[in-house]
């Protein structure tokens, strides 16, 4: 029976919350705008990605403006800062060696950190408006899987070339 090697993945916060904001902050100042209409707009900045257990949690800055537009003016404006938080799970793709984020929970939080809570058609426009675009990142880890290989191959003898690459070829990923 063939033997598991189980080697552990570690992320580095800054680096991911970097990634997000190369992937996702696309405006001015690291900084993500969805706009419904000229009354309705969400923006998200300074993302900061930590441990919650198995799962990341995720938080940024959040701004909402939400109204009705009537003619050139917004009938009763709502303006909203604070933070969302969003609990992330990593779900890992092995057959691609692949890294994504399923968002499993989210929380608003007012600028003084106590919890909060918006009108229902605000709050759906914000999630429509953000976790799509969080559902896009993806980090692949297949070039450092192929580095560990092209590391790897040399250390073993040059005889057993075919089992090591079988070895090397059999290599997958898991949980």
């Amino acid at each position: 029976m063939a033997r598991q090697v189980i080697l552990p993945l570690t992320l580095d916060y800054k680096l991911l919350s970097s990634l997000l904001v190369k992937n996702v902050f696309t405006g001015n100042g690291n900084s993500f705008t969805a706009e419904e209409n000229s009354c309705t707009r969400v923006k998200i900045t300074d993302p900061i990605y930590s441990a919650r257990g198995k799962n990341l949690r995720l938080e940024m800055r959040l701004a909402v403006d939400f109204g009705s537009p009537v003619g050139e003016k917004c009938f009763l404006p709502l303006r909203w800062d604070g933070y969302i938080v969003l609990l992330q799970q990593p779900v890992f793709d092995g057959e691609n060696f692949s890294l994504s984020f399923r968002t499993v929970d989210s929380k608003l939080y007012s600028l003084e950190r106590k919890p909060a809570a918006l009108a229902g058609l605000a709050w759906k426009f914000i999630q429509s408006s953000i976790y799509p675009r969080l559902k896009r990142v993806r980090i692949s880890l297949a070039p450092p899987v192929a580095n560990l290989k092209n590391f790897l191959r040399p250390l073993f003898p040059h005889l057993s070339a075919q089992a090591t690459n079988r070895m090397l070829d059999s290599l997958r990923g898991g949980e």
